[in-house]
């Protein structure tokens, strides 16, 4: 019970500080976006919607009516701090929520492939909910720019909705596809073993390029040059580095017009031409985000085939094609650190009649388990495969030879424990001889002689009554 309340009760605190933090967030980002607000309007860059809705997106968890209520006093505190009346920041206030809790309750019925942007779909998916939520949002708040700022409902409306979405669409693909702090200390370490070339900076540096280019040119159009270079970005970079260059093209885009460095036909009324011209900018965002969604499908659909390729489907381990060549890297590697190398080959006793007496999905079943109990044995570049049947083979090396011997009489000894039952009955004395090699340091015996010597090793434990592992030094 004191367990029970105890774990309540970290629960209740993780719950309150995510919400403290959030409406923290909220004000900061509001705040920001105040300081945008131009005297009898609404903010140009409002960032805490997107903000808000991304995080919730990422951590549902975080979604009580404690967090709802936290995000809404950081609105509220923000625009009464910025001077504003009660009733405004209310209002305000309400219409940012609504528009986010909408955002949210659709993206929640998306798949996490969807929500993660990592289908081409997910990019119609993305601009489609927010064109609703800043559809909703811009319905819920614009009358305040009619009823209290003296501005047009319609002015206010489309002002509203426009910045809602080209704010969303700019940040919200960042906040999604953060990678965790897991994966990035991963991406780090390997970014720290790869080579880098000048091929690797070529599309980033023709972005640079390009976008000075455009304001050197300084013509109506100019600030569109830099999409061939966008687009071989998302063709070479990550989903999370495309979504940052677009951000970063985004706001430059934007700022650079808003400045008068790239100039911008202006019709009529200069306020509809400045809000075409941001949604012109946050569509044409759009396109290297579908390219790179593509990209990130393609990669995962081939990561997949390359593991079935080079994995067996029922027990996963690896296939004999992919063990062998793994194998000699390993060997390679261990060459060149003296160390023990090690090769087990195992076979199940009496697999055969299993399967005629059990049926062959109880030999399946006896494949899965034995597989298990072998990968609970393995160390991270210990390599496992199935030669076929009821074979497998284990490759490792080590820097104690008794640790080897430990590990195959583990296996062994473990698999002989197994209990397995089906629908026809329990499947008893599953038992498992192995042929066990460990090559001396010194020793330069190749691959193929060690996997001869390790068969050899595996007859003999066979010959002399099964359930055995027989050890023969190289």
């Amino acid at each position: 019970m004191t367990l029970a309340i105890f774990e309540a009760r970290a629960a209740y605190i993780k719950k309150i500080r995510g919400g403290l933090i959030l409406g923290v967030v909220v004000f900061a980002a509001s705040m920001l976006g105040i300081l945008t607000r131009v005297e009898g309007s609404f903010a140009a860059f409002w960032p805490a919607n997107p903000i808000v809705l991304g995080i919730m997106i990422r951590f549902p968890q975080l979604s009580s009516l404690r967090t709802w209520i936290a995000a809404f006093a950081g609105y509220m505190a923000a625009d009464l701090l910025a001077g504003g009346s009660y009733t405004v920041a209310l209002w305000l206030s309400c219409a940012n929520l609504v528009g986010v809790l909408v955002g949210f309750l659709l993206f929640q019925r998306l798949p996490d492939t969807d929500r993660s942007l990592k289908r081409p779909l997910s990019i119609v998916w993305l601009f489609t909910i927010c064109l609703i939520s800043a559809a909703v949002s811009a319905l819920a708040g614009a009358g305040v720019g009619h009823a209290m700022l003296g501005r047009h409902f319609t002015a206010g409306l489309a002002f509203w909705f426009t910045t809602e979405l080209v704010n969303s669409i700019i940040l919200l693909p960042v906040i999604l596809t953060t990678p965790t702090a897991k994966r990035t200390l991963l991406h780090i370490t390997e970014l720290t073993k790869t080579r880098w070339d000048a091929k690797t900076f070529l599309p980033v540096l023709a972005l640079l390029g390009l976008m000075c280019t455009s304001m050197m040119v300084g013509r109506p159009g100019s600030f569109a040059y830099p999409i061939p270079a966008l687009l071989w970005c998302a063709m070479t970079y990550g989903l999370f580095a495309t979504t940052i260059l677009t951000l970063c093209f985004s706001i430059w885009a934007i700022s650079a017009i808003s400045a008068g460095i790239l100039p911008f036909l202006m019709g009529d009324d200069p306020l509809m031409s400045m809000m075409s011209q941001r949604l012109a900018i946050a569509l044409i965002a759009l396109g290297p985000l579908t390219v790179a969604s593509i990209n990130t499908m393609k990669d995962e659909l081939l990561r997949r085939l390359e593991y079935s390729v080079n994995h067996d489907f029922l027990t996963q381990a690896l296939s004999r094609g992919a063990l062998m060549k793994s194998a000699n890297d390993l060997l390679a590697r261990n060459d060149e650190t003296n160390g023990f190398f090690c090769v087990l080959m195992l076979d199940i006793d009496n697999f055969k009649a299993i399967n005629d007496k059990y049926g062959h999905a109880a030999g399946d079943c006896v494949l899965v388990a034995f597989s298990d109990v072998v990968a609970g044995e393995l160390g991270s570049d210990d390599l496992f495969g199935r030669l076929g049947g009821e074979e497998f083979k284990l490759v490792f090396t080590t820097h104690n030879p008794g640790d080897a011997k430990m590990a195959a009489e583990n296996i062994r000894s473990k698999t002989e424990t197994l209990i397995l039952r089906t629908g026809d009955g329990t499947i008893p004395n599953i038992t498992v001889s192995g042929g066990l090699v460990i090559r001396l340091p010194m020793c330069r015996e190749p691959l193929d002689n060690l996997f001869a010597i390790a068969d050899k090793c595996l007859y003999q434990a066979k010959s002399a009554g099964k359930n055995r592992i027989v050890t023969s030094p190289s």
